[in-house]
């Protein structure tokens, strides 16, 4: 089971998740080199997206990142964006959110 704060992110908008003015903000490699990545590291990226972060740590490890999402639009676009950079390290896994009261 996953819990899910805050709000969920719209798939059709997944273009500003790339923008590369996002990237000015926070570079994804900076983020892996700050990780301290090795080759044998096994990560899982819990709330992947089409990749912004999933790409970069895949090309920093030569073992599986688990791409988990709640979006199987978002994870078929991180699929694409792969596939397009021939990265064939990564699984991807669709995650169902179920409702939690406190």
């Amino acid at each position: 089971m996953m819990i899910l704060a805050g709000h969920r992110f719209k798939p059709d908008k997944a273009d500003k998740l790339l923008d590369p003015k996002r990237r000015e903000l926070v570079s994804p490699e900076q983020v892996v080199k700050e990780l301290k990545v090795k080759k044998e590291n096994i990560i899982a990226d819990l709330g992947a997206g089409n990749g912004f972060f999933t790409i970069p740590l895949a090309k920093a490890t030569e073992q599986e990142v688990y791409a988990v999402d709640i979006e199987e639009k978002m994870l078929n676009l991180l699929r694409e964006n792969a596939n397009s950079e021939k990265i064939g390290n990564i699984q991807y896994y669709k995650v169902v959110i179920q409702p939690y009261i406190l």
